[in-house]
This record gives structure tokens, C-alpha cells and sequence, in this order.
């Protein structure tokens, strides 16, 4: 962003109330995600806004409403239920009923499973998921003793999902899967585990007209919020685990051709360059006869843009195999087949230096560098 560009929108937001300062972030929660559903860092911003403008003196009936309606989607019903009443003394409106209507129906469900779940677990979420033009409710469980229980006050609420349960409802009674996290399971009880957020929508990812089930927890972390992804999808056999989406930041998902959906995932890139100077490059998957495929093809501008952020990089670090082995996947994304194989070509030749003068390499080191240099090579040819 140059700096006119900058001062322009600096100046914008200066313009701005402080309701309508609290109502963009409302507006940007909800319309991201209905349509991309990302998690909730978001909702947890907006919430923030609203108390803060309560603070300073606005009226209920303008606090109220955004707040019942945010704490339910981030699934603290009760707390949802305490700003209803607010906003019902402050503006008895059919709004407000229709509002209250919906709230029972989540409660109705939370209470549900609370009597169907072993009671050493406590209900974290609930929601509901269309399967064949009907309403099927899930619900996301932890222990009672993990995580910590918080105030309103405090929007952040850590929870592992490392060993959770995700209930789903059958015609022979619940299923349940219980959670794993590819990143960090050499320790369950890791305070790494601990999401911040978690997410749970259902999405029609692939077309097919049945929503499937998307779980999220993110972690907020110095410079990345790394996340981790799980789906289920409803086949013949029932409800299925899909498998993991790992992310160096949020996880989004979206729409390309008639109905379709593909998650965008981030990796930060440069094995030169500090965390934070990283570029971060996407990959796009959708679930095709239920597995993941890559779908990058369908969003070159993205990596159009990303080309011109690793040529920047690149600039100031020529010889980093990592930034030019993800120059050729960008060019083979934009079908540029020669550049993509010189930049695999010249990763693969910077690679094979680095491994040559390298000194006392760790058994998994030198079978990981053996297989990226291979990767390279071949990539080099075919492009």
C-alpha cells in the first residue's frame, strides 16, 4: 500500500462514529462468514467494539442486538440470552421475538445433548447442518476441566480441541469423532493445542446439496495464527471424517463455478527470511467423490499477486530454494510451463549446494532434502 493510498484510508476511518466504527465490524463478521466462513477472530473484534461502546454510554437498544446476535454464533447462548433481555426491555420489537425464537432453538439443542453426551463433558457448540432438505444438529464437546471459563468481558476463551468430541446425529443415534491435530498431537495437554477460536458451520463444499461439517480452531500467535481444519462429510455409509486442513493463518473457504467451494490455506515461505518477512502462499483444495483435490487453477489472480510478492522477496534473497521452488508452483498455476521449470530448476540447483555443504544432518534432515531435491528436478522437467 503507498503512502497516498495509506493516508486515504486513515483518513476514512477518522471520519467514522463510534457506532459505525463497532457496526464495520459487525458487518465484516457476519458477511465473511456467510460467505467465506472464516473463524471467529472477527466476531471476537466486533463483540469487543460493543462493549466498549457500552462503555461509553450507548443505549441498549443499540448494543443489545449486535451482541445477542454475535455471542450466539460464537455459541455462548447464555450469555446471548443476557443481552436478549437487554435489548428486549430497550426495544420490544418483532425483531427481537424472531431473535428470541431462534436463541430457544439453539438452547433446546445445547440442553439436548447435555442429557445425551457423558456428563464429564460440557456442550461447547452447537449447529445446525441441512442433510437431504432436512435440519441435523451437531455439537462440539470438551472436558469440564480443559480450558479456561471466562467473562464476558474477555472474548478469547481457549479451549483444546485435541481430544474433543464432535457429536452428529444418525438414525441410529449420535456419532461421535473425536478430535486430533496433525501439527501438534505428540502432546495432547499442550497449552499449543489451546484454540482461541473455534468455528463450527456447515457448508455445502463440494455441490452435491448436502452441507457438510466444518470445524476450525485457531490459535493467535505472535506473528501467524496457525489453524487447523476438520470436515465430515454425509455419504452412503453415514457421517465420515474427511481429513485435516493445516494453515499457517485462518483457514477461508470459496466459491468457484456454479457450486462449488475450495479452502484456502496459507504457508509461510523463505528459508532465509524471519518468520515475520515471510510471504505467505496459498493452496486451494475442494472435495471432489470425498477427497481433497487441488483446485489452485481456478484462482490465478491469486497467484498472480503472489508471484509479484516472491519476486519482491526474492530481490533482497536470490539464493532460497524455498521462495524459488514456490515461484515455479505460482507460474505453473498461471500455465507459464518454461518459467515454472527454470524456477524449479534453480530451487532444486541452490538446494543441492546447501545440501552438500551441510555438516552433521540429522538422518530425517537428509531424507526430507533428498526428497525435495527430487521433487525439484522432476518438476524441473515437467514443469
Amino acid at each position: 500500500m503507498g503512502p497516498f493510498v495509506y493516508l486515504v484510508a486513515m483518513s476514512a476511518l477518522a471520519t467514522e462514529t463510534p457506532i459505525q466504527w463497532a457496526q464495520r465490524a459487525y458487518n465484516e463478521a457476519f458477511l465473511v462468514f456467510a460467505d467465506d466462513g472464516a473463524p471467529q477472530a472477527k466476531f471476537g473484534e466486533a463483540i469487543s467494539r460493543y462493549q466498549r461502546l457500552r462503555e461509553t454510554g450507548v443505549s441498549d437498544k443499540i448494543t443489545a442486538p449486535a451482541l445477542a446476535r454475535l455471542l450466539l454464533e460464537t455459541g455462548r447462548s447464555k450469555n446471548a440470552e443476557d443481552e436478549w433481555d437487554r435489548w428486549e426491555k430497550a426495544d420490544p420489537s418483532h425483531e427481537a421475538e424472531l431473535f428470541g425464537e431462534r436463541l430457544r432453538r439453539y438452547q433446546q439443542q445445547e440442553f439436548r445433548f447435555f442429557n445425551l453426551v457423558p456428563n464429564s463433558l460440557r456442550i461447547l457448540k452447537v449447529a445446525p447442518i441441512n442433510v437431504k432438505g432436512e435440519e441435523v444438529w451437531v455439537a462440539l464437546t470438551a472436558r469440564k476441566d480443559d480450558g479456561e471459563e471466562k467473562e464476558l468481558d474477555s472474548v478469547y476463551n481457549r479451549t483444546n480441541l485435541v481430544g474433543s468430541t464432535l457429536w452428529v446425529e444418525s438414525t441410529i443415534g449420535l456419532k461421535s469423532f473425536v478430535l486430533t491435530d496433525s501439527r501438534f498431537d505428540f502432546d495432547k495437554d499442550s497449552k499449543f493445542n489451546q484454540s482461541n477460536e473455534v468455528t463450527l458451520i456447515g457448508r455445502d463444499i463440494d455441490g452435491d446439496g448436502n452441507e457438510e461439517i466444518i470445524l476450525e480452531g485457531v490459535i493467535y500467535g505472535a506473528s501467524w495464527t496457525p489453524s487447523c481444519l476438520n470436515v465430515f462429510q454425509y455419504g452412503e455409509s453415514g457421517w465420515t471424517r474427511v481429513g485435516d486442513q493445516l494453515s499457517h493463518d485462518p483457514l477461508s473457504n470459496h466459491q468457484f463455478g456454479k457450486k462449488q467451494r475450495a479452502f484456502r490455506s496459507v504457508q509461510a515461505i523463505g528459508s532465509t527470511l524471519s518468520h515475520s518477512a515471510q510471504p505467505r502462499f496459498p493452496s486451494y483444495r475442494t472435495l471432489v467423490k470425498g477427497k481433497w483435490v487441488d483446485c489452485g487453477e481456478q484462482f490465478k489472480a491469486d497467484y498472480a499477486e503472489q508471484l509479484a510478492e516472491i519476486k519482491r522477496a526474492l530481490a533482497s534473497t536470490k539464493d532460497d530454494y524455498d521462495l524459488l521452488a514456490h515461484q515455479g508452483m505460482a507460474l505453473a498455476y498461471l500455465r507459464r510451463k518454461e518459467e515454472a521449470k527454470k524456477a524449479f530448476g534453480a530451487a532444486a540447483s541452490v538446494l543441492i549446494k546447501e545440501f552438500k555443504s551441510a555438516k552433521n544432518l540429522e538422518p530425517t534432515d537428509v531424507a526430507v532434502m533428498k526428497q525435495q531435491i527430487g521433487e525439484y528436478m522432476l518438476r524441473s522437467q515437467k514443469g
